[in-house]
């Protein structure tokens, strides 16, 4: 029985697992890519981001959305980069439920970890969710190895791979909201059993799978690099750039990155 279960599963992987061809996709379109960082609740921005051609969200974002959130960050859901574990509290994306997946329009769900690890968690979801499942984009492995060599030993997260994407592509406009590096405590009701910096940065060091200032060090590099014409960043995230180059005495930020707050005032 498990063999035949194996084979299908497989067959699902062969037939409904895509390449996710991002350049094609985001190329002269407006992206806003939303993390889970308490930041996003900031400002009402919720109509802002739903404007946007294509919106990016990460992980649990769409099974712990509640109603209340969508005047700070919208509902509009077209692209959802998950990880593929279903646990809650260790880590995971949660759930990989197409019913509320639905209830957003969800259009792509992707992985965007494609190394071997990556690949087989896409085959055991095929394997276990069977004709219920839909189709999954999968990154291909040279952009997902162009991540992964900025961090060595350690790995990115899905919210870094969302963000390398969008400022590595030929996309129109990116505005990044809800992303800290960790500076700040995720969105109440997110990961509610983490709820300080102290403790998020703990459980990252125990599970030893990220690093939180070696990622905040690799996007800035990946942000300064980018040739996006126009970058939107929200107040918190711009404040702890320009704090950095306080701290490193010489300037980050391009005239091509503006803060979300210089729209709103």
């Amino acid at each position: 029985m498990r063999i035949f279960e194996n084979l299908y599963g497989f067959y699902l992987y062969l037939n409904k697992a895509k390449r996710f061809d991002f350049q094609r996709k985001f190329k002269g379109k407006r992206i806003a890519v939303i993390g889970a960082a308490n930041s996003a609740y900031e400002k009402e921005l919720g109509k802002f981001i739903d404007d946007f051609d294509i919106v990016i969200r990460i992980n649990k974002a769409l099974i712990t959305y509640q109603d209340n959130q969508e005047k700070f960050i919208g509902k509009k859901t077209d692209f959802l980069i998950h990880n593929f574990h279903e646990n809650f509290d260790d880590g995971g994306g949660g759930p990989l439920d197409w019913k509320v997946f639905d209830r957003f329009s969800l259009k792509h769900l992707v992985q965007a970890k494609s190394d071997f690890s990556g690949k087989r968690n896409v085959f055991n979801y095929y394997k276990k969710y069977k004709s219920a499942s839909r189709e999954v984009l999968v990154l291909p492995s040279i952009w997902y190895q162009k991540a992964k060599k900025l961090f060595v030993s350690f790995s990115p997260t899905r919210g870094f791979l969302g963000i390398f994407l969008a400022l590595n592509s030929e996309a129109k406009e990116v505005y990044l909201t809800g992303f800290t590096f960790f500076k700040t405590a995720y969105a109440d009701g997110y990961r509610d059993n983490i709820k300080s910096v102290d403790e998020t940065l703990k459980h990252i060091d125990r599970q030893g799978f990220h690093d939180a200032e070696f990622e905040f060090q690799n996007f800035l590099q990946v942000l300064t690099n980018s040739n996006i014409e126009k970058i939107l960043l929200d107040d918190a995230l711009y404040r702890i750039i320009k704090n950095e180059e306080q701290i490193k005495s010489q300037s980050i930020l391009k005239s091509n990155v503006k803060s979300i707050d210089s729209l709103f005032k």
